[in-house]
């Protein structure tokens, strides 16, 4: 749980697609950096994780890849914006039999807190569809669930009603929640908190996003290389300032700073900024061959820590 409870909040996707067709599977395939063969095969109905990659392998957008039906996929993102995720879906159709139209009556809930099971039990008693994601990226041990608006409201009820029976203590929170727990969690928006240098090696994602052995997907040559190389040299870490007080403007002061060691020397760069409650959380893109060093950091003059992985 999250300081003793369970928590809820509703948010809409930024971009969200149907993609079906003939050569829907074999062209989304060759487009995203995970294998998607799970989804055909049926075995994955929480759906997959994946990275939009250009031909230098770097990071333009991210989605959620779920299948809906024979020939039919959805592919909906938190971040990336409906018209860059649109575009990244359909450059490359050329004779391909894929139709791609958009979606706009959709919403989510994430729910954090460790209800898991009894989402599950929720699920099941919803008569309108929706999909599950039971790993979500919200924060840790995310659990999504994305469905049209009617849906969500019916999904809500009847958590409510089951966290009750149960005794559990729920709560409904804002974005900035969400952000809260992102940030803590070292999850990045796509492509907010991307650069154009960016791989998933330097964002830590290549063991969540990239499959190494699924053959030619855009960016899979790079990949390879990269793979081939070793181990990655950045990472994405959630930063907490060891004091309070704070306001919107001083944490919005510290985006884009750098991260400093304790002596002086610049360990990373600061990706996304949230204030909560007098308090400031950073991702910050780290060089890995400082880790041993990262119990005490400063960014922009105030002292930060590494957020632990059990707190929120």
């Amino acid at each position: 749980m999250i300081n003793g409870q369970s928590v809820y909040v509703i948010w809409k996707p930024a971009g969200c697609f149907r993609v079906w067709g003939e050569d829907a599977f074999t062209y989304l395939q060759s487009q995203v950096s995970r294998d998607l063969s799970p989804l055909r095969h049926g075995s994955d109905e929480a759906g997959v994780y994946t990275l939009w990659l250009n031909e230098r392998g770097k990071v333009e957008g991210d989605s959620f890849i779920l299948r809906t039906g024979v020939d039919a996929y959805l592919v909906f993102s938190y971040s990336t914006p409906a018209e860059l995720l649109q575009h990244l879906i359909e450059r490359h159709i050329i004779a391909d039999e894929v139709e791609v139209d958009p979606i706009n009556n959709l919403a989510g809930v994430t729910v954090l807190g460790g209800v898991g099971t009894v989402m599950r039990d929720v699920e099941s008693g919803i008569r309108d569809p929706g999909y599950g994601i039971s790993e979500g990226r919200r924060g840790r041990h995310a659990y999504d669930w994305l469905g049209e608006e009617t849906a969500v409201e019916a999904c809500i009820e009847s958590l409510i009603g089951h966290t009750r029976a149960r005794a559990i203590p729920l709560v409904e929170m804002d974005a900035g929640f969400l952000e809260w727990e992102r940030i803590g969690a070292g999850i990045p928006l796509i492509p907010q908190d991307v650069s154009d240098r960016d791989t998933p090696f330097d964002l830590g994602l290549e063991a969540d996003a990239v499959s190494f052995d699924k053959g030619c997907f855009l960016g899979q040559e790079v990949m390879a290389k990269l793979h081939a190389g070793g181990r990655s040299l950045k990472g994405l870490f959630g930063l907490e300032s060891v004091s309070s007080g704070f306001n919107q403007e001083v944490a919005d002061s510290l985006h884009k700073e750098s991260v400093l060691l304790g002596n002086g020397a610049r360990a990373g760069e600061v990706r996304s900024v949230v204030e909560r409650d007098g308090k400031i959380r950073v991702l910050a893109q780290m060089k890995l061959r400082y880790s041993e060093e990262f119990q005490a950091l400063i960014v922009g003059g105030t002292d930060f820590r590494l957020v632990p992985e059990t707190g929120s």
